[in-house]
């Protein structure tokens, strides 16, 4: 009998994930029969109902394969699960259990209006009907916090079903009631508790009294005696508590937890019936998962009247589309391809499944959506001829057998179904196609897969710390030191943040502190929904697995993850958001709009220079799956000039290749520098194309169909055994066939551990041809628009931000230093998304940035105000706030970030600068009242101010604050009986009066930030004013002490008392107000102070002497360690002229730490290297330039 397998090692924190708690145990399924095996032994008597695991988030805390393994060493043949609101974990413990040779049952707690929390268990498929049934009724009430039912719910899905409840005899009352006492139990229990005792009385006599059975029971919560701790801190987290306030709502004691059931059966020595019962109960709860009933919906039904019919008539037409048809030199090998894949789905009864999908592919070219198949289903021509995928597999030779064959099953060792992953336009698009398939197959028919969201690294760390009660300071320390993602390395450890922290951590709570976070990492958090996987079924789906309402709006859930329905045989299709897909959407109308210029992504010319060109200068930013800096590192070295170059530019950069040393020896081979070599002749028709180095999972497929005679299936077998899951013996046993197989073909035994050593390494993470195939369309189709409609392409990609790996900002700056004009945000322009323009019909396109990035601007009020516009041109200022229902404080942004300098201040008068237009904004949002009602900027005739921000860069905020206190004095004069004061200023007649408020004041102080710079002045003047004992009333405004002329708004435009911009105010201004600039680059204002430090700009990098010390700067757009890369950190710093690289070794990241991740502008010193085209600076000393622009630029971080 296996022992409970034990925690990995926590020490490097957040190594702990959901599936690397052995999900699925290690050995091979095996059947065991309903009758324990222990069913003769003296502690079969005994039987344990009920436990709850970890998912019964925050009510246990262990998962259930631990308890599964807890259940198998203390002996129990039979061992029940009933999480709380949920069959969340049973999936995985019915596989563990049955691998343990323990008879898992099936049950759920859930509650009754009066009648309290009761334990359901399920005695046939008729009460696993019902029970799903319940518990999705109990959420659609409940939401996802509660799952509550009434008792005439109970009472109609009674039937099947097992009860209970350690209630109250109130609650035993309403139960009897509706359910009856054949189904209803009452449930006593034994922790050593005087007080439980008292309690197990009084339910012992109510049941009697009402001729309700009494059955024994342990109220399980945790595997061991020590998950005691972490059960009093999930109680804690779900009370909202600390330990120390918790009290009596504490378990009194570790008595909860999985015992030998001859150890239990003896605390119940006075209640021998009682015990009796368990195993009457158990042998009545037969029901296993096995008969879950699932079953395909039927397709729509066009040419045939069966569906394997109804498949043949469907690839048929496709294929003659795709391949020509009888008269085509390429329909021979089709057609062969086409019949055995055809025979194999008829044989595996799948064709079902196939024409599912194919109906969801002609939904989305019924609705212009644009769609392509990814993954292994590139492998299948029958794929390729509906228009699922657009891979040709016979022409690339890609191996069937990868997708589908009849040796497939699954980690339970059930028949596994193929896997067809759909791409499509990620945002409003894909959600057509989800609610389309709602539509099609009812609410109670489809739903989306689960994903289940456990605690890492910070989320542990800030709720056990609430829980300890740590000072709060302590916590956001050590939070920002915590990584956002789990990495391997000791300088992740919590102990090592802790420390760094300043906690101490010799401390006795700080030490359970560190211990309770380690065991919580891993556990269910919370319910979410996978981002795009749904399940279908015939009938109702809420009778194989409850549904809950999803946080989104018309989505239900199911209970299970993706994983779990795959081992159950339930079907999950994923309807994938892809990024570059919305991109390409939004493009292709662009172009032809603007351009004149039909595109057809699967009629582009697929040799173009250009494209080919922009790959091997990596100059990538934006470009599907190749536009990362290990990608762009890469692409130089690689210099790509034909389409399957790109398919293998982008496998190569991914785990498997990398972790099995594959990249290097490619790149040197293919420059040049090493000889092409297999381990035996015989592989080399397989491994040609990649220069003898296996890159694809088809590949080492075909090494093992080759080298030892494998069939496709038994070589996807291999495949799937060397996957994440491995087992030991099962990795034994195909080695030796392996092995077998190459001594029959005389391969020798040095090439044999070769070839052996080869697979094993590389098959954890191999990437499929099919999958880098169906990419490297995308990533051909993205160079393109990018290379010959870069208008279109920028505009798009702006537009389908969030994606990618850069901000918005960088694109931008990328597209102009491609020539493309970008111009600023304008409520007289721009539309909601971003859009195309021309300023006259000869002039070239240019990108106008849309009101979406104007941060803080509601979406339905920025939508309204192109609304409006179309209405109307706005007249003035105040006219644009009062149609279109602006917030003060969305006015106040617009008029920052220069969206207002198109918009009058009044009817017929002069445009404003940004300043004038933040003053009449002030004065719009009181709707004429006090102060800025009187105020009328001056205006003159000249040309307007530059809103793009391309102006003369003017001193530093800095000064105009000093400028501004020392020329803006407060002049203690009364002038007429209602009472005013002289305040100097420029645009102020000495004419001009103006009602003034008590807390009004002149510009005595002035803060960076535009919109507190207007209002803290504001507030100066207040104090001055009331420090001077002035009577409320009339300000009068001179000219006395005028501001000085470089601070004055450009001639032409409004003005106003507050100083103007000048371009540095302007640029701070856009990326706090946008996050971008179309004005110059940042770092280009911090030029001359970094050329007099000897900083090199990227440009200038690449011309300088390999191995010379160098000083690079830039804003740090990415900072990423991958897990592969053994603790070193990579750095992307983007100047006015590019993108500059930085490595950083581990010890040099720990040295640095602060200034690498807190620093916007970072300079950086080190070694120059250059290899094959590509420049890097492994850096060795960092420093942030704080007294630089705030930048408030996004970075790529850790991904």
């Amino acid at each position: 009998m296996e022992t409970p397998a034990p925690r990995p090692s926590l020490a490097p924190f957040g190594v702990l994930t959901g599936d690397e708690r052995a999900r699925r145990g290690t050995e091979e399924t095996h059947r065991i029969h309903r009758a324990s095996p222990r069913a003769g032994s003296a502690d079969a008597e005994y039987v344990e109902l009920h436990a709850r695991s970890a998912f019964s988030f925050l009510r246990g805390s262990s998962l259930p394969e631990d308890l599964a393994h807890a259940a198998a060493a203390a002996g129990h043949g039979v061992f029940g699960l009933a999480d709380v609101g949920g069959l969340y974990g049973i999936p995985r413990f019915h596989t563990i259990a049955r691998r343990q040779g323990v008879r898992p049952l099936v049950g759920a707690e859930i509650d009754v209006e009066g009648g309290g929390r009761v334990a359901l268990l399920c005695e046939d498929r008729r009460g696993y009907k019902n029970l799903c049934r319940l518990l999705t009724l109990g959420h659609a009430k409940g939401g996802k916090e509660a799952c509550s039912v009434m008792p005439a719910q109970l009472a109609d899905f009674r039937q099947g079903l097992v009860a209970l409840s350690a209630g109250t005899p109130q609650h035993l009352v309403v139960l009897a009631a509706h359910l009856g006492t054949e189904r209803l139990f009452a449930e006593v229990r034994r922790h050593l508790d005087p007080r439980q005792e008292r309690e197990n009385r009084r339910r012992i006599d109510a049941a009697r009294a009402r001729g309700v059975r009494v059955v024994a029971g342990s109220g399980i919560r945790h595997a061991a005696p020590a998950g005691k701790p972490l059960f009093d801190a999930l109680t804690c987290i779900r009370l909202k508590t600390t330990l120390d306030e918790a009290g009596r709502r504490l378990s009194r004691n570790a008595e909860r937890h999985v015992r030998p059931p001859r150890e239990i059966a003896a605390r119940f020595r006075d209640l021998p019936e009682a015990v009796r019962l368990t195993r009457e109960i158990a042998d009545r709860c037969a029901y296993t998962l096995d008969d879950l009933g699932y079953e395909l919906p039927e397709p729509q039904f066009l040419h045939a009247e069966s569906l394997d019919g109804e498949l043949w008539h469907r690839t048929m037409d496709g294929a003659r589309r795709r391949y020509g048809g009888p008269g085509s030199a390429r329909w021979p090998r089709a057609i062969a391809q086409l019949e055995r894949e055809l025979a194999l789905i008829a044989r595996l009864g799948l064709a079902g499944y196939f024409l599912i999908v194919h109906d969801i592919v002609l939904f989305c070219g019924s609705e212009n959506v644009l769609v392509q198949g990814r993954g292994s289903a590139a492998n299948s021509a029958v794929c390729y001829a509906l228009g699922i995928t657009a891979v040709d597999p016979v022409g690339m030779n890609l191996l069937f057998e990868r997708f589908l064959s009849e040796e497939r099953t699954d980690s339970t060792g059930h028949k596994a179904w193929p896997d067809i992953d759909l791409d499509l336009p990620s945002g409003d698009q894909r959600e057509k196609v989800i609610q389309h398939v709602y539509q099609r197959y009812g609410s109670a028919g489809a739903a989306m897969t689960a994903n289940v969201i456990t605690y890492r690294a910070r989320s542990a760390s800030r709720e056990i710390g609430k829980v300890l009660g740590l000072p709060q300071e302590e916590l956001d320390r050590i939070s920002k030191l915590l990584p956002q993602f789990e990495f391997t390395t000791d300088y992740d450890s919590l102990q090592h943040r802790a420390r760094e922290a300043g906690l101490a951590v010799g401390d006795r709570r700080v030490g359970l502190y560190l211990q309770l976070c380690q065991q919580i990492a891993g556990l269910p958090r919370h319910l979410g929904q996978h981002s795009g996987g749904m399940v279908i079924a015939r009938g109702r789906l809420d009778e194989i697995v409850p549904l809950e309402p999803a946080s989104m709006p018309d989505r239900v859930v199911v209970q299970w993850d993706k994983d779990d329905c795959a081992d159950l045989g339930i079907i999950k299709i994923d309807l994938l958001g892809l990024g570059m897909m919305a991109v390409l959407e939004q493009a292709i109308p662009l172009v032809r709009a603007h351009e004149g210029v039909q595109l057809d992504l699967a009629q582009l010319p697929p040799d173009d220079p250009g494209v080919y060109r922009l790959l091997q200068t990596a100059d990538t930013i934006g470009v599907f799956q190749v536009e990362s800096r290990a990608q762009m590192a890469t692409l130089p070295r690689m210099r790509p000039d034909h389409f399957y170059d790109i398919v293998v530019e982008v496998a190569i950069i991914r785990p498997g290749p990398i972790v099995g040393q594959m990249v290097n020896p490619y790149l040197e081979r293919r420059a040049g520098r090493q000889e092409p070599s297999v381990p035996h002749p015989s592989l080399w028709p397989v491994l040609e194309r990649t220069l003898g180095v296996p890159l694809f999972q088809e590949q080492l497929m075909r090494i093992a169909m080759t080298a030892a005679n494998f069939t496709g299936g038994e070589a996807d077998e291999l495949r799937r055994a060397m996957g994440s899951k491995r087992s030991v013996e099962r990795m034994k046993h195909i080695e030796e066939r392996l092995r077998a197989g190459m001594t029959a073909n005389g391969i020798s035994s040095k090439a044999q551990d070769e070839i052996v050593q080869s697979i094993t390494s590389f098959a954890l993470y191999g990437f499929p041809e099919s999958h880098a195939a169906s990419f490297a369309l995308i990533v051909y189709a993205s160079a393109y628009l990018k290379v010959h409609h870069p208008q279109a392409f920028y505009t798009a990609m702006l537009n389908c931000w969030p994606m990618g790996f850069y901000s918005p900002a960088t694109l931008v700056k990328d597209a102009q230093r491609r020539g493309v004009r970008v111009k600023a945000i304008d409520v007289k322009r721009s539309d909601w998304l971003c859009a195309l323009e021309r300023a006259g019909p000869e002039e070239e396109l240019r990108v106008r940035l849309g009101l979406r990035y104007a941060r803080g601007l509601r979406e339905a009020v920025g939508k309204k105000i192109v609304e409006e516009r179309g209405r109307a041109p706005f007249a003035s200022i105040a006219d644009l706030a009062a149609r279109t229902g602006l917030r003060r404080d969305e006015l106040a942004a617009l008029a920052e970030i220069g969206a207002l300098a198109s918009v009058p201040t009044r009817p017929g008068g002069a445009l404003p600068t940004r300043r004038a237009a933040l003053w009449q904004a002030e004065a719009a949002s009181r709707r004429g009242q006090g102060l800025f009602a009187r105020v009328e900027p001056r205006e003159d005739a000249a040309p307007a101010e530059d809103v793009s921000g391309d102006a003369a860069p003017s001193p530093p905020m800095a000064t105009v604050a000093r400028d501004a206190a020392a020329n803006l004095p407060v002049a203690a004069r009364m002038s007429d009986s209602a009472g005013s004061v002289v305040v100097g200023g420029a645009g102020f007649s000495p004419s001009n009066k103006v009602a003034t408020p008590p807390d009004s004041c002149p510009l005595a102080h002035v803060n960076a930030h535009p919109r507190q710079h207007a209002i803290k002045a504001l507030q100066a003047f207040g104090e001055q004013a009331r420090s001077l004992q002035l009577v409320p009333g009339q300000v009068e405004c001179s000219t006395q002490n005028p501001v000085p002329e470089r601070f004055q708004p450009p001639a032409g435009r409004a003005r106003s008392p507050l100083p103007e911009m000048d371009l540095r105010d302007r640029i701070a201004a856009d990326l706090r107000g946008t996050g971008m600039t179309v004005g110059p680059h940042p770092v280009a204002l911090e030029r001359s102070r970094l050329r007099a430090m000897g900083v090199h700009s990227a440009a200038e990098l690449p011309t300088l002497r390999r191995s010379r010390r160098v000083r690079a700067a830039g804003l740090c757009i990415v900072r990423q360690r991958p897990g592969t890369a053994k603790g070193f950190v990579f750095l992307s710093l983007e100047d006015e002229t590019g993108i500059s690289n930085i490595v950083v070794d581990p010890p040099t990241f720990e040295k640095n730490r602060r200034p690498i991740l807190a620093s916007s502008l970072l300079v950086v010193e080190g070694r120059l290297e250059k290899y094959d085209g590509v420049t890097s600076v492994k850096g060795d000393r960092f420093w942030g330039l704080h007294e630089a622009i705030e930048y408030g630029i996004r970075s790529h971080d850790f991904h």
